[in-house]
C-alpha cells in the first residue's frame, strides 16, 4: 500500500471523496463488528453498530488534533456507539431451546461447542459494563493494559482492577 493515504487523510476526505469513505468502510468495517459485537452480544445490533459508527465518521468534524491512532480514536467511537446502542435498544438474548429448534441435526459435539460459546458469551453480557469492556478490549482484541485505559479514559490501575474483577467473575462461574 505505498503511497494510499493513511486513515487520518481519509477521514478528511470522506465527505467530498466516495473511494475515501468505501476504502475506510473496507478496511475496519470487519474490526467495529468484532467490537460491537463483543460489546452488543447481538449480532443484529452489532451490525446496526456498525452503520451506525461509520455515519458518525461521515457526520464527524475531523479532529485537528490527534495524539492517538486511528484505531485507538475507531474504537472509542465504537464504544460509544455502542452504549448508545445499548441504552436505546434491550438486548436480545440466544435461547438454546431456540437454537435447538433451528437446527435439529446438529451433532452433538458442535451442539456441545455452541452451548459452551453461549455460557460465556452470557456470562460476559451479565458482567458489569466497564468489566465486560476492559475484558472484551484485553482479551478480544488484545489491546495493552495501557491502550485500554487511553480508550476508556482511566488509568491502568483502574483497568486491572476491573480486569481481575471480570476474570475473577468468570472463573467463579466455570468453576
Amino acid at each position: 500500500m505505498n503511497g494510499s493515504p493513511d486513515d487520518w487523510q481519509l477521514l478528511t476526505r470522506i465527505r467530498d471523496d466516495t473511494w475515501a469513505f468505501q476504502t475506510l468502510f473496507e478496511k475496519h468495517k470487519d474490526y467495529v463488528y468484532r467490537l460491537a459485537r463483543g460489546f452488543l452480544v447481538d449480532p443484529e445490533l452489532a451490525d446496526d453498530a456498525v452503520q451506525e459508527v461509520f455515519i458518525r465518521l461521515y457526520r464527524a468534524k475531523t479532529p485537528t488534533y490527534v495524539r492517538a491512532q486511528f484505531r485507538t480514536w475507531l474504537y472509542k467511537v465504537t464504544l460509544n456507539t455502542s452504549r448508545d446502542l445499548q441504552r436505546k435498544h434491550r438486548r436480545h438474548q440466544v435461547h438454546r431451546a431456540e437454537l435447538n429448534e433451528a437446527s435439529p441435526g446438529v451433532s452433538s459435539d458442535i451442539g456441545e461447542a455452541v452451548d459452551a460459546w453461549l455460557d460465556i458469551e452470557s456470562v460476559v453480557a451479565d458482567l458489569p459494563e466497564r468489566q465486560r469492556e476492559v475484558l472484551i478490549l484485553r482479551y478480544f482484541e488484545g489491546l495493552s493494559t495501557k491502550e485500554t485505559a487511553e480508550i476508556l479514559g482511566c488509568n491502568e490501575g483502574t483497568i486491572k482492577a476491573h480486569l481481575h474483577r471480570a476474570t475473577r467473575a468468570l472463573k467463579a462461574t466455570f468453576k
